[in-house]
């Protein structure tokens, strides 16, 4: 269901302006999320919604994982099994993360300032606000 202010079914946990403001603050194209980025946009989502984060073996990519289905800026409707050829590694841990991707990442180390200030920013949208009442009804079940 599309509305004004956004997707608002519950599977939909990436739209266009989320995609849009990272890349905007990130001064790069939606393709080159995937080519250099995914950590930080993987990282975005976790903070957003709690998500375990997943990097392939050959640290080539990340993406997040939600409810068992793989999400990522190439697969923003989500993607039953691993977004990586090779086997991944889904991590709980949040600086293991980080030290993963500051050794292996293209972009740069993580920017924990520009992430939290882009996080902030999209938790103030109504799209996100009503997507996380329904979640949390829905977990409640």
């Amino acid at each position: 269901m599309r509305t004004r202010s956004g997707w608002t079914s519950e599977k939909k946990y990436i739209n266009g302006r989320i995609i849009s403001r990272f890349c905007k603050t990130h001064k790069i194209t939606p393709r080159q999320i995937n080519l250099g980025y995914c950590y930080k946009f993987a990282m975005l989502l976790h903070k957003l919604y709690n998500a375990d984060l997943a990097v392939c073996r050959c640290g080539n990519h990340a993406w997040t994982i939600i409810n068992g289905v793989h999400y990522d800026s190439d697969n923003p409707d989500g993607k039953s099994g691993s977004l990586c050829s090779c086997n991944q590694y889904t991590i709980r841990d949040y600086s293991l993360f980080t030290k993963c991707w500051n050794s292996v990442g293209l972009s740069g180390p993580i920017d924990e300032k520009s992430i939290d200030s882009l996080t902030n920013r999209i938790k103030g949208w109504k799209f996100y606000k009503q997507l996380n009442a329904r979640l949390k009804q829905r977990r409640k079940k």
